[in-house]
């Protein structure tokens, strides 16, 4: 099971369970997105989450050409792939990874 922690300003927000049948996982201002983070420094589409088939992972894309979507202090512009522990910074939002095998 796979799971972001979302913190806005190191507080806890809450915890969202990310499930294959949901891929892709659509963040950002917008209503109609999968997560919604209600802030000016987040794109109304800012990113994707993706499950991989074929390679068991999540891949995580950068839609937004003028908000950074940053992983290890460093702004993407490719997909990457998520690894338990990352943390990704999407606007003001700290989204931590946390994927446990079974």
């Amino acid at each position: 099971m796979a799971k972001f922690r979302i913190y806005f300003q190191n507080q806890h927000l809450k915890d969202v369970e990310l499930t294959q049948d949901e891929s892709p996982f659509r963040i950002g201002r917008r209503p109609e997105n999968t997560l919604v983070l209600p802030d000016r420094t987040v794109s109304r589409e800012h990113a994707m989450l993706q499950y991989d088939e074929r390679r068991r992972c999540w891949v995580l894309h950068n839609l937004s050409q003028t908000n950074p979507v940053i992983i290890k202090d460093k702004s993407i512009h490719r997909p990457v792939v998520l690894f338990d522990g990352d943390e990704v910074w999407v606007g003001l939002y700290r989204l931590c990874f946390v994927e446990e095998k079974a």
